[in-house]
């Protein structure tokens, strides 16, 4: 069986995870250390690609 035809949607695969454990259950495996590790590097990628993106609507 195809693993497409199993999963119809995001919805099918969400609404038994959130009925269960409400929305803690989509962040269980998240961890502060984690997050404070990667949020600085995301926040540095986000705000270069939005400056540099401006740079270039500016010049061209």
């Amino acid at each position: 069986m195809d693993s497409r035809s199993r999963i119809k949607n995001y919805r099918h695969f969400a609404e038994p995870s959130y009925e269960q454990d409400s929305i803690k259950g989509f962040y269980q495996m998240v961890s502060i250390p984690d997050l404070i590790r990667v949020l600085p590097s995301n926040s540095i990628t986000f705000l270069v690609y939005e400056l540099f993106s401006k740079s270039l609507v500016q010049k061209f």
